[in-house]
């Protein structure tokens, strides 16, 4: 086998690759499902430690079930994958602006560090 032929193979087996485990739609959604989801969590656990009374806790418990409804609503319509076959972008839509958030690759979705300062800037802001 000629050197110019097994790159030839080589290279295709490598696109194939990533044709093959380039993140669905809804993986690239999950991704971000989560990152929100341990953000609300980590705050929950800070507000509870804070304040110990129980009608506090149990309104933040409610809280958290009705929050995880609308995060899962917002997903839904907001979060999209444009996919270019070897790799996906993850793209959050708001009001005719697309900002692109993350990454689609061999299987797996990198969330950019500015997903983490958005929900830090919105937990300021409230």
């Amino acid at each position: 086998m000629s050197k110019h032929l097994l790159i030839l193979v080589l290279s295709l087996f490598g696109i194939l690759v990533l044709v093959l485990t380039n993140p669905r739609e809804e993986e690239h959604k999950s991704a971000v499902r989560v990152k929100i989801n341990a953000f609300m969590q980590h705050k929950l656990k800070e507000t509870t430690s804070s304040s110990g009374d129980s009608f506090s806790q149990l309104g933040q418990g409610i809280g958290s079930l009705f929050g995880g409804y609308v995060v899962d609503k917002i997903i839904d319509t907001a979060i999209t994958r444009d996919n270019y076959l070897i790799f996906s972008i993850t793209k959050f839509s708001y009001e005719g602006n697309d900002k692109v958030i993350g990454l689609g690759i061999l299987g797996n979705v990198f969330l950019s560090s500015k997903v983490d300062e958005a929900l830090e800037d919105t937990q300021k802001d409230s």
